[in-house]
C-alpha cells in the first residue's frame, strides 16, 4: 500500500511539474465521465418505460429525438463536471455553454417552439392518434403526431398538418375526451304550419335512430321565431365516427316526413312590385 502512494505522489509531482491537474483530478474527471456514459445509457431504457406507460401513441421519431436529447444531455453535463474536476474555470465553463444555447435558440427559434410544443403534448396528453379534433378551424381525425407538427385527416380525407407551435397558441377543441359530439343541426318550418306536430316529428327521427345517444338525451326545441319561421334547435349526442352520417341521415330523414305531414320548410321569397302592382305576391312560405 505504500509503494502504490509512493507512485501516486511521484506521480501527482510530476504532473504537477508539467503544469498538469493531479492525479487525484484525473481520477474525478474519469469518474465522472464513466458514470456519466452508464447514466446516459440507463437512461434510455427507462425513458423507453415510461413512454410504454402512457395512453398516447407517438411518433417514434419523437421518442428517439427525446431519448438523443436525454441522451446527450446527460453525456454533456457529465464532460462538464469532468472539466471542472480538471481545474478549468466553472466561470468558462458557463460562459460558453450560455453562447451556445443563445446561438442554438436565435437559429432554431421557429423549430425549438414547434418541438417544445410537441414535448408539452406528450406530456400532457392533450391529444392522441385516433381523437377527434378541431385546431385552428380544421375538423378532423388525429393520424400522426410528428416531431414538429401534427397530421390531421379531414372528413372530406384531406391530410392537412399543423405546426405543433401553432396549435399551442390557438384554441384546441379535443371532441374524443368525452368519447361523443352534440350534432347541432337547425330545421325551420312556416308560422301557419302546426308546431306541436312538427316538434313530435323531430323527436321521432331523432329517436329512432340507434346512433343517437340516450346519454346524454337528445335536445329537441324552438330556438327562435325567425323572419323566414319558427326555427328548431336539434342536438342529438352522438359517437364521433357517426358524427357527419348521422347528420346526414336526420337531414334527409326531416325533409321526406315533412313533406308527408304536409309541414312547410319556408325558403326566401321576393315581391316584386311594377307601377304599384304585386307581380308575385308570396312571401318566405306564409
Amino acid at each position: 500500500m505504500a509503494q502504490v502512494l509512493n507512485i501516486l505522489t511521484e506521480a501527482d509531482q510530476y504532473l504537477d511539474s508539467v503544469g498538469m491537474p493531479s492525479v487525484w483530478n484525473i481520477f474525478w474527471a474519469l469518474i465522472f465521465i464513466f458514470v456519466g456514459r452508464w447514466l446516459a445509457g440507463r437512461s434510455r431504457t427507462w425513458f423507453r418505460k415510461a413512454m410504454g406507460s402512457l395512453d398516447m401513441t407517438v411518433n417514434d421519431s419523437i421518442v428517439k429525438l427525446t431519448e438523443s436529447l436525454i441522451y446527450y444531455g446527460i453525456l454533456l453535463t457529465a464532460a462538464f463536471l469532468a472539466l471542472a474536476a480538471l481545474g478549468v474555470p466553472i466561470e468558462s465553463l458557463v460562459l460558453i455553454l450560455i453562447v451556445l444555447v443563445l446561438i442554438v435558440v436565435v437559429i432554431l427559434q421557429p423549430t425549438l417552439s414547434n418541438l417544445a410544443a410537441t414535448i408539452i403534448f406528450v406530456v400532457f396528453q392533450t391529444f392522441k392518434e385516433g381523437d377527434w379534433v378541431e385546431i385552428t378551424g380544421t375538423f378532423g381525425e388525429v393520424k400522426e403526431l410528428q416531431m414538429f407538427a401534427t397530421v390531421i385527416t379531414t372528413i372530406d380525407k384531406s391530410t392537412v398538418t399543423i405546426p405543433n407551435g401553432e396549435i399551442l397558441k390557438n384554441k384546441l377543441t379535443n371532441y374524443s375526451k368525452l368519447g361523443y359530439r352534440r350534432a347541432d343541426m337547425l330545421f325551420t318550418i312556416s308560422y301557419k304550419d302546426d308546431l306541436p306536430k312538427a316538434k313530435q316529428l323531430l323527436q321521432e327521427i331523432v329517436e329512432s335512430d340507434e346512433r343517437v345517444l340516450d346519454e346524454p338525451p337528445p335536445i329537441v326545441g324552438v330556438q327562435e321565431l325567425g323572419d323566414q319561421g319558427v326555427r328548431f334547435t336539434v342536438w342529438p349526442f352522438v359517437d364521433m365516427p357517426d358524427y357527419v352520417a348521422v347528420k346526414l341521415a336526420i337531414s334527409e330523414r326531416v325533409k321526406l316526413r315533412f313533406d308527408e305531414a304536409g309541414i312547410t320548410i319556408p325558403f326566401p321569397q321576393r315581391d316584386v312590385h311594377i307601377d304599384g302592382e304585386i307581380e308575385s305576391g308570396d312571401r318566405e312560405g306564409r
